[in-house]
């Protein structure tokens, strides 16, 4: 090089270190910047949000606080209190007789606002009636036709009882699958920032450099495009964590607006469990199987009961009668009595049957038997159909968890590789070693592949629940939801 150039060649060079120098203190800097740059040309976000409430949370309390103050469950607790005293008067109702007090007046005059031509059909101004007990009648035997409608009312009240017992398992799961879900958001909406810090940073170096006719037009617009398409990543990751915010309020009964701080993560393990142990299990906890088990015997009991009324049995009931005290002007008796003028207890046999010769029923009832028959037969093929459909349902999942946790593997070695590759690319771009299409790639990739193996993560977890769920368990065996939250 001739001696003349050195000193110039000597000033550009010192003049490139002092820029890259300058570029990576900004870089540093900007690690520390949460708002948007000012050169975003969009609308001014934080003056038009409302003031959130924000308050810590955790796995357990927030399952606690779910199935003790949630809205949908609070309903269900009433629920379940109307099923249960209804169940009570049905049990009390056949195996005990119905103790009555029964009043009744007769007319009494209050007042007369006109006098007629007679008045010896008047009615009288002192109070007159009757204060009775009833025992009422009692059931000896009845051919079993009163117990299988018990029996089925009693089927009726259990499928009751574990439909609410689901939907209780169904809230606490979608309570743990909403808390995970807001960790998972969080941790996309960080990712997302980082998007933007990185973006941010190659979109101010190339501002400066344009400005001093180091890069082209093209490059500068590429960064701008780069840095734009960050802020729409971010505010989309921000809205996605609030929105997911408002459905934990509900269940938690929080005021809109809440906002959640969680120190807890994700403890990510794989599935273990065998699938057909699974299905054997669901085999005696689905809901949906002992619904339909369920409505096996309840068809069985009908078709019986279909039977035995189609046949002129008798019916022995025993009368206890009444205890009844008459009161008026000129009487004052008390009298037990079974019957008008009679006190006599007695077992008595009534038939009651009724055949249609034609008619709805069919001759002689065979259209309602036949009615009976093919509802007994119906439910046992939906036996087999919810059966197949659990089973069903549940490969389905195990596969996808099989599928997830091999996608985890693979995304683990994928982002590692890919942030060391975003690394050298990075330092190469800075140094004018490469172009901006392999920054910009580089970065992209990257930032997806973190928000991929995040979701996948998610994804196994909510299939593990929803597996639990489908299963008719709280927790899958081996396995405790609650602790799949760690510090």
């Amino acid at each position: 090089m001739p001696k003349g150039q050195r000193p110039r060649f000597l000033i550009c060079k010192l003049l490139l270190c002092g820029f890259f120098f300058k570029s990576q203190l900004a870089y540093a800097q900007n690690s520390k910047i949460t708002e948007l740059s000012p050169d975003a040309y969009l609308q001014s976000y934080d003056r038009f949000a409302p003031k959130d409430q924000l308050r810590p949370l955790d796995l357990s309390g927030s399952i606690e606080e779910s199935l003790r103050e949630g809205p949908d469950q609070r309903i269900r607790n009433q629920q379940n209190g109307i099923i249960d005293n209804q169940w009570e008067g049905t049990k009390v109702g056949f195996w005990f007789p119905e103790i009555k007090m029964v009043v009744t007046s007769n007319q009494q005059r209050i007042t007369r606002l006109k006098s007629g031509d007679s008045s010896a059909n008047s009615n009288s101004k002192s109070p007159s009636g009757s204060v009775g007990l009833e025992l009422g009648n009692y059931t000896v035997f009845n051919w079993g036709k009163d117990y299988l409608e018990y029996a089925n009312k009693r089927e009726t009240y259990n499928v009751n009882k574990l439909s609410l017992a689901q939907q209780r398992r169904e809230l606490r799961h979608a309570t743990i699958i909403n808390f995970f879900e807001i960790l998972t958001y969080r941790e996309i909406e960080s990712i997302k920032k980082e998007y933007l810090r990185h973006a941010s940073y190659i979109y101010r170096v190339n501002t400066e450099k344009l400005q001093q006719g180091k890069t082209t037009r093209q490059e500068y617009h590429q960064a701008r495009e780069l840095y734009l398409d960050s802020q729409q990543r971010y505010q989309e990751a921000q809205l996605n964590s609030q929105q997911i915010d408002e459905k934990m309020a509900y269940k938690l009964s929080d005021e809109v607006g809440t906002r959640y701080f969680i120190k807890e993560k994700l403890n990510y393990k794989e599935f273990k469990l065998p699938i057909e142990e699974a299905i054997s299990l669901s085999k005696n906890n689905s809901f949906q199987i002992l619904s339909s088990v369920a409505g096996k015997n309840i068809a069985q009991r009908s078709y019986e009961l279909a039977q035995k009324e189609n046949l002129p049995l008798p019916k022995f009931t025993l009368d206890l009668g009444a205890y009844t005290h008459r009161f008026g002007p000129s009487q004052g008796s008390t009298r037990y009595e079974t019957s008008p003028g009679s006190s006599n207890v007695e077992i008595v046999a009534t038939v009651n049957a009724t055949w249609d010769i034609w008619g709805n029923d069919g001759f002689m009832n065979s259209r309602k038997l036949t009615t009976s028959y093919l509802r007994n037969s119906l439910s046992e093929e939906q036996i087999h159909q919810s059966e197949r459909s659990n089973g069903q349902i549940l490969r389905q999942k195990y596969m996808a968890l099989l599928s997830y946790q091999k996608q985890i593997l693979i995304l683990e070695a994928r982002s590692n590789n890919l942030q060391k590759m975003f690394d050298v690319i990075l330092d190469n771009y800075l140094n004018n070693k490469t172009p901006f299409v392999n920054f910009s790639l580089a970065l992209k990739a990257m930032i997806e592949a973190q928000t991929e193996l995040s979701q996948r993560r998610f994804d196994h977890l909510r299939e593990k629940v929803l597996m639990a769920t489908e299963m008719g368990v709280d927790d899958l065996p081996g396995e405790n939801f609650e602790k799949l939250a760690v510090h």
